[in-house]
């Protein structure tokens, strides 16, 4: 049987034919190598991204936590705060009402009663 593409018994034909096949593949070879390349170049490019977006999640999730630190701390620091100046307000007022009865005694004696 014969190999060759055309029906003729032409070989130069054939050759020629098969040439023009031999160059098709090896321009679809070339084709599917740079295609290869290009995805190989973009899952570099989304790995660094995936990279890059992940190191920025850290980041804020390192922020967050530090934020809700300072937030306790400053909550907890605003409680003290809050405890002792309501002591320090009963202390006053028990001392107000100790005063007002010294006034209230005062102004009795003053009036002689």
């Amino acid at each position: 049987g014969k190999l060759g593409l055309s029906s003729s018994n032409d070989p130069e034909r054939e050759d020629a034919m098969n040439r023009v096949l031999v160059d098709e593949l090896k321009r679809k070879l070339e084709e599917s190598n740079a295609n290869m390349k290009q995805l190989e170049l973009e899952k570099e490019e989304s790995l660094k991204e995936a990279q890059l977006s992940k190191a920025k999640t850290d980041k804020m999730e390192q922020i967050a936590k530090d934020t809700e630190a300072k937030y306790c701390k400053t909550v907890d620091k605003c409680r003290k705060e809050i405890e002792s100046l309501k002591t320090e307000v009963s202390e006053t007022t028990s001392q107000n009402s100790v005063l007002k009865d010294q006034l209230s005694a005062m102004s009795y004696e003053k009036v002689g009663l």
